[in-house]
């Protein structure tokens, strides 16, 4: 066993290095390679329960032992676990992402509202306007202020 990661839906993928074969592949709960099935993963003992044909071993991850299952890991096995469909783990995947992107500050009209003060600003400071119209206000009130020449 060479990696155990854990997925943001709190599902565990192992990596594997078949040293019969020389081939690596990263494995799922419930997922096989080349005759090889994870049957179970715990991320916190860093362990992995394989099984290949009729047999069944467990890995640790820091040191590589192989060994027999004790009755405790044969019990969680065997006990009936509810598989999470894929679509339920790629919508826990997305909730995730949409949680972690920046939130915008303005929205709607007051975002509107920000744009046109931001462009007086811009507009007062000598800078190329934004490709925002002037509303006749926002005119009338910059030749006021002597920044653009009345119309002619």
């Amino acid at each position: 066993m060479t990696a155990l990661v854990k997925q943001n839906d709190d599902s565990i993928r192992v990596g594997l290095i078949d040293s019969q074969s020389n081939q690596s592949f990263f494995l799922g709960e419930g997922e096989s390679e080349n005759g090889v099935e994870l049957v179970f993963a715990d991320y916190d003992k860093e362990e992995a329960v394989l099984r290949k044909e009729s047999q069944m071993a467990v890995i640790t991850l820091t040191s590589g032992e192989i060994q027999t299952l004790n009755p405790q890991q044969q019990e969680r096995i065997t006990s009936p676990s509810p598989r999470i469909s894929y679509s339920v783990r790629r919508a826990a995947r997305e909730r995730v992402r949409r949680e972690a992107l920046p939130q915008p500050k303005y929205m709607g009209e007051e975002l509107e509202n920000h744009l046109q003060e931001y462009q007086m600003d811009v507009i007062r400071q000598g800078l190329p306007p934004l490709p925002l119209p002037l509303t006749p206000e926002m005119d009338d009130q910059l030749v006021a202020e002597g920044v653009l020449p009345p119309v002619q």
